[in-house]
């Protein structure tokens, strides 16, 4: 049996939110590693995957530190802010009142060879009585304390699952905790929200709240209180290309492609924004006071006030420009010469321009 105790008795003490914190099915692995196993002298948890990182952690931190004091048997460092000679002082320093003592290190920076090669010097004869527990984003597994921790099955490597993974991996993670996610649900949400775990996660806790005491989670669930329609999405869209902001716009643009929007839809609206946006500049050129704008505009307060802060960006040589673009895009996207996607880039890249 590895250095330490059998805790399959002392997971069930584990805090719910440190093992079922994420729904991903590596976490189920570890713990059924920490139970066959044994609290091992040592761990490194690294990978991308931020949330399943953290929360590995806190399983292992959780498990080695039952029946032990907290309070008295808990070191926290950040490896760049001390040596690594104090890490080590602290994994050989005995427990106190008995159980087991955790150095959790977190690696910011990752792992430089010095403090590998301590550490691995370290790892030759470790405590018996103490766990070390390195959490990074990105290691080099080449390293020689990667290869020691490895052989000694202390290794957890999480890597970011891929979208085709997640539906799944969500509508088992909820049948764990007592849901009933659909899978045509979790695959909207998951094309919806996107893969990050944690996103996801909170998405879910607000979907549960929202079904209340049903604990089945529908399509229909999703679309009514997650999903944005296509309306709302242009008009981000709008938003984003009006303030300039071409990175948002672009990555926009692309979601509402993919999701089957219509370009020349896209184009009409723009053209319907710009026209809104001339006349509120004439307007004001002419004088007209901002609380009257709304009203000889024809829009609402609201869009009124948004409409003057965004008129002040475009000159009225840029605002030409952007209707003959405007024009060419719709002549254009009918002809289908060239492809949707290109010309309303090109679109983009002509009002963002400075």
């Amino acid at each position: 049996m590895p250095n330490g105790v059998m805790v399959s008795a002392a997971l069930t003490d584990v805090p719910r939110s440190a093992t079922q914190q994420v729904m991903d099915p590596r976490l189920a692995e570890l713990k059924n590693d920490l139970e066959k196993l044994g609290i091992l002298p040592v761990y490194l948890v690294c990978g991308e995957e931020a949330l399943v990182v953290a929360s590995a952690a806190q399983m292992i931190e959780e498990a080695a530190l039952a029946g032990s004091s907290r309070d008295f048997n808990l070191d926290r460092y950040e490896l760049s802010d001390v040596p690594v000679d104090t890490i080590l002082g602290a994994v050989q320093t005995l427990p106190m009142m008995g159980g087991r003592r955790v150095v959790r290190v977190r690696c910011r920076e990752g792992l430089d060879k010095a403090a590998s090669d301590a550490l691995v010097t370290y790892l030759a004869n470790p405590s018996p009585t103490n766990t070390l527990l390195l959490v990074a984003a990105k290691v080099d597994l080449r390293l020689a304390i990667a290869g020691q921790i490895k052989h000694k099955k202390g290794l957890y490597s999480f890597t970011p699952l891929k979208a085709a993974q997640i539906p799944d991996v969500l509508v088992s993670g909820a049948k764990e905790i007592g849901w009933n996610l659909d899978k045509r649900a979790a695959s909207m949400l998951v094309e919806t929200v996107g893969t990050d775990l944690l996103t996801l996660q909170t998405t879910l806790e607000k979907l549960a709240l929202y079904v209340g005491e049903r604990r089945v989670i529908t399509v229909a669930d999703v679309e009514a209180s997650v999903v944005r329609t296509k309306e709302e999405v242009i008009w981000e869209f709008i938003d984003a290309m009006a303030e300039r902001q071409l990175s948002k716009a672009l990555l926009i643009l692309d979601g509402m492609l993919e999701h089957g929007q219509e370009p020349l839809m896209v184009v009409s609206m723009v053209a319907r924004h710009f026209r809104q946006l001339w006349k509120v500049k004439s307007l004001l050129a002419e004088g007209c006071a901002p609380a009257d704008v709304a009203k000889e505009a024809g829009v609402h307060p609201f869009v009124a006030q948004k409409l003057t802060q965004q008129a002040h960006r475009f000159p009225n040589k840029q605002l030409h420009s952007i209707h003959r673009a405007i024009f060419r895009t719709d002549v254009g996207l009918k002809s289908l010469r060239i492809a949707p996607r290109i010309q309303l880039e090109n679109l983009l890249l002509e009002v963002c321009a400075r």
